[in-house]
């Protein structure tokens, strides 16, 4: 592989002891593969994206997994030419808001060099802003109506980026800190790029 894969292996049993540590793998040019490496967790990424949604939800008591975006980003969903206000939280969450992926797809700038899914450090230096990206992705015809039918979408993600930062007033990184990865240690896990080979398309 052009730029190295790796995998570490980390085992628990059922009263949290360590039982296995196992690492393979290499990174091209850099070091040997370890569990220090940090390295892009993709579309991983969702699950604590989700997570820190529904605790900001939890921890500020506002809005709802049935809250429309409209009422949520009127700024962005309630204005001439915008598409998908009427869709909920809960339908981003389940792939069913109707957003499809044209973006991610070469159609806009975002999302591949989106600030919360950058592929590597350059990318996330050339970031456009999470509002930009709104804004483009609200423009864009649905490929389904909100609610009728499945429709895999990053960019429900990048939306719901947004929302978790407009119900905590904070960034979203700062939440993700705040709720996920500080309470349980995630010392490593971040968005910002490692000092070391932060501009090369290097495991991060």
């Amino acid at each position: 592989v052009c730029h190295g894969r790796g995998v570490t292996a980390i085992v628990f049993d059922r009263h949290g002891e360590l039982v296995l540590e196992h690492t393979a793998g290499a990174t091209g040019d850099a070091p040997a593969w370890s569990p220090s490496v940090q390295e892009g967790v993709g579309s991983v990424s969702k699950l604590p994206a989700t997570a820190t949604f529904m605790a900001a939800v939890i921890d500020t008591s506002k809005g709802s997994l049935d809250s429309e975006l409209s009422d949520i980003l009127p700024e962005v969903f309630e204005v001439e030419g915008a598409h998908g206000g009427n869709a909920t939280v809960r339908m981003l969450l389940s792939h069913t808001a109707g957003f499809n992926d044209e973006v991610y797809r070469g159609q806009t700038d975002c999302f591949v060099r989106s600030p919360y899914h950058a592929n590597h450090c350059r990318a996330a230096e050339l970031a456009p802003t999470l509002d930009s990206c709104l804004t483009q992705v609200s423009r864009m015809e649905l490929q389904a109506q909100p609610g009728e039918q499945f429709v895999y979408s990053n960019n429900a993600f990048l939306i719901l980026a947004a929302v978790t930062e407009r119900l905590t007033g904070m960034s979203f990184e700062a939440a993700l800190q705040r709720y996920i990865a500080e309470p349980l240690g995630m010392n490593s896990t971040t968005y910002k790029c490692p000092d070391s080979g932060s501009t090369a398309e290097l495991p991060f």
